[in-house]
């Protein structure tokens, strides 16, 4: 790794060290570290394709919840990642068990998009972990 002065960094390199790149507003928001959840919904990607809806329903609620929890309206549509949606974000198997106490039940970590009625503004961090740099969204709007 080749560290730099923030100063030397071209225009498109500072862009995501502003402010506004990651409090918006926006009507879409997307996942740059995964998200925490609250409740165990299921097997997210199991091959039994009716389990597997009723997994990505229950963590559709869960992360609803956790946007009216921090006063954000309830999203219009959540869509529910096997990815990281941004580019440079890690995968959820990149990251440490959340919490990472072998005595405690372990987290499920999602990555999402969010979709908006009306534009929010962040910064927007949700789930268990947003205190411990889980659950970061950027505002992705076009």
């Amino acid at each position: 790794y080749e560290m730099r002065r923030v100063d030397e960094l071209d225009e498109a390199s500072r862009g995501t060290l502003t402010p506004s790149a990651w409090t918006g507003p926006a009507h879409h928001w997307a996942t740059a570290t995964p998200i925490a959840l609250d409740r165990n919904p299921g097997e997210l990607w199991t091959r039994d394709a009716a389990r597997q809806e009723r997994a990505l329903a229950e963590a559709r609620d869960v992360l609803a919840l956790a946007c009216v929890r921090i006063g954000l309206p309830r999203p219009a549509e959540i869509e529910i990642l096997p990815a990281a949606p941004l580019r440079g974000s890690a995968k959820t198997r990149h990251f440490p068990p959340f919490p990472g106490r072998d005595d405690r039940h372990q987290r499920v970590l999602v990555h999402a998009r969010f979709t908006f009625d009306e534009r929010v503004a962040g910064p927007v961090l949700l789930g268990a972990g947003r205190y411990l740099g889980l659950g970061l969204l950027k505002p992705v709007d076009e």
